[in-house]
């Protein structure tokens, strides 16, 4: 299954344009920072009330995104939280969960990023 950005990616010039203009610029502006448009539906979180999520994907799939995704909203929805990111070593935590492309201090909106104290 696509994400909304990989479906509009395919769309033909003149109807990508027109998308642009229906849906107005602030949109474009903001969308490098809405993970909604570029999520694929298999890298949703599952709905209801759980406890674990375990994404089992290989390399690429976007499960540090996805995971990271979901703890900004949470962060956001309920400031004041806390949260555990498990890894195998304190460094790729720190180096992929954390400071990685995919990490916490790389997503959402500038305004919106975690300080990060690496002591």
């Amino acid at each position: 299954m696509l994400s909304r950005a990989e479906i509009e990616a395919d769309l033909p010039e003149k109807k990508f344009e027109a998308l642009v203009r229906k849906t107005g610029e602030k949109f474009w502006e903001e969308r490098d920072f809405n993970w909604n448009y570029y999520q694929r539906p298999e890298q949703a979180a599952p709905q209801g009330d759980w406890q674990t999520w375990a994404i089992i994907a290989g390399r690429g799939f976007g499960k540090t995104r996805a995971g990271a995704e979901w703890v900004r909203e949470q962060a956001l929805s309920h400031p004041g939280s806390r949260f555990a990111l498990v890894a195998a070593t304190l460094d790729e935590a720190r180096r992929i969960m954390v400071e990685g492309e995919s990490g916490l201090l790389s997503i959402g909106h500038p305004d919106e990023r975690p300080e990060f104290d690496s002591s």
